[in-house]
This record gives C-alpha cells, structure tokens and sequence, in this order.
C-alpha cells in the first residue's frame, strides 16, 4: 500500500521539487490501478452523500500546476459520478473586479457550505505563483510572506468553520510540458487552450518551479496541507487525488443523520 504521507512536503524547512519525480507510478499496474479507481470513485460518491446529507464538515479542493499539468482533465475525471447538488468547480480568471479588491475577496464568497465540496481550478494561489513565475530577480520574501500569512489566515479561519483545505501541486516535467503544448499546437480543437505565458513558462522553467516552491513552501501545514502530485501519466495522477479524497472524506466518517420521525406509516392515509 503506498503511503500518501510520501507526497505531503515538509512541514518545515525548504523545499525542493526536483526530489520529486513527475514521472513517478511506483511501478504500480496500469490496469490495476485503474480498476482501483473505479472502485474509489463508488465509495467516494457514497461517502458525499453522507456528508452532504450530515451537514457538518465541508472540503475546499485547490488544484494548481502549470497550465498544461491537466487541472481541467483531472477535475473532470475524479470528480465524475460525485452528486452535483453538492459539488461546484469553479475557475477564476483574472477580471477587473478582482483588481478591485483585496486578493482574497472573489475565493471567500465561493467557499463550500458545510455539507458540499468546492474545487478551485485557479485559485487564490494563481496570481502570487504568476509573479514569481515571470519575474528575473529574487522573490521579494517580505510581500511573500505577507501573502502567504493572510492564505493561512484564510485557510485556518476556513479549518475553524469545519472546511477542510486540501491542495495539490500536479507537478509535471519540463519534457513533458513541451510535449504537450506541441499537442495543442497541433490540434485545432486545442489551440484555445494556448496562451503566450506558457512560452514563458518553458523558456524560464526553473523560476516558474522556484516560485511554486516558495509558495508551496509558505502555506504548507497539516490542518490545510499540500500533495505533490506526479502528473506526468494522467491515469496515476488521478488515482492518487481520488485515493488522497477518500482518506480524507473516510477519516471525517461522515453519517447519515436520524432525526425523530416526524410521523408513521400508520399516520399515512
């Protein structure tokens, strides 16, 4: 059984992504892994139900990664067969309403209800790692770390009202970056999805991993933790989120609840 402790960064001191392979399966089998997986995905759906029926907990999903790292395919996938009355995905571009106000303004508003799970594809991380991605000079560690203390602000005042944090890096290789932005250059049906950042990205690789580290880095603990997911081979990166989800939804062993009857059969006309 792999340990999902394996994926966790460390809660202190640096980081250091190059200690973890993107190509990484463990030599896991394929075909098993993936029949795992649709098994995961009928407890996980159960386990909802619950949850959402309990109204007592509710889970908040960050997904980051460079733009072809496959948040969209992967949210797609694991999420599938979920009951949609309490599930909401939501994708934050940049707008003008979101310059006019602080950071944090458009994520809170869209934070779960307790009973339902939110995913945030583009998140209140998004804009901090573009910075330090684009940027030639050192990270200006003072506004660094003032961002990233109002995150964990944010995310423990979220963990106070029963919102469980999980986030995860999908962490690919810099080969397979390039692989996959040739793809979408070949295909017309994917052209919409290029953007000149992602240039950017491949031709200053190294800051665009050293600025997802540091905020990785900063805004990692155990009450709001960070995965680093292997996102090289799509089929092992979703069974690892989907198998990360089930422990989580698993240890906060949510019930159904049994409320006084508030009649009988023989009430029934």
């Amino acid at each position: 059984m792999l340990d999902i402790a394996y994926f966790n960064p460390p809660v202190q001191g640096d980081l250091d992504l190059k200690a973890y392979d993107p190509n990484y399966t463990f030599n896991a089998d394929k075909t098993l892994l993936k029949k795992e997986t649709e098994q995961l995905h009928h407890e996980l759906s159960a386990l909802q139900q619950c949850m959402l029926a309990e109204k007592k907990a509710s889970l908040l999903l960050l997904f980051q990664g460079l733009d072809s790292a496959g948040k969209a395919h992967s949210i797609k996938h694991v999420f599938y067969g979920l009951n949609p009355q309490g599930l909401a995905v939501h994708d934050f571009q940049s707008t003008v309403l979101s310059r006019a106000h602080d950071f944090l303004y458009r994520f809170h508003q869209r934070v779960p209800a307790l009973g339902h799970i939110a995913v945030f594809s583009r998140s209140y991380y998004d804009d901090i790692i573009h910075e330090l991605e684009i940027t030639t000079q050192p990270p200006d560690n003072l506004q660094l770390l003032k961002q990233s203390q109002h995150i964990n602000n944010f995310e423990q005042l979220l963990s106070d009202n029963h919102t469980l944090v999980i986030k995860f890096y999908l962490h690919i290789s810099k080969q397979e970056h390039r692989r996959r932005l040739i793809q979408r250059l070949g295909d017309p049906e994917k052209h919409w999805m290029l953007d000149q950042h992602d240039q950017v990205i491949q031709k200053n690789w190294n800051l665009s991993i050293q600025g997802c580290q540091h905020i990785i880095m900063h805004t990692h603990c155990l009450a709001s933790p960070w995965y680093i997911v292997p996102a090289n081979h799509p089929w092992f990166r979703d069974w690892l989120i989907i198998s990360i989800l089930h422990q989580a939804l698993s240890q906060l062993a949510p019930q159904y609840p049994r409320p006084t009857l508030p009649f009988t059969e023989d009430d029934l006309p």
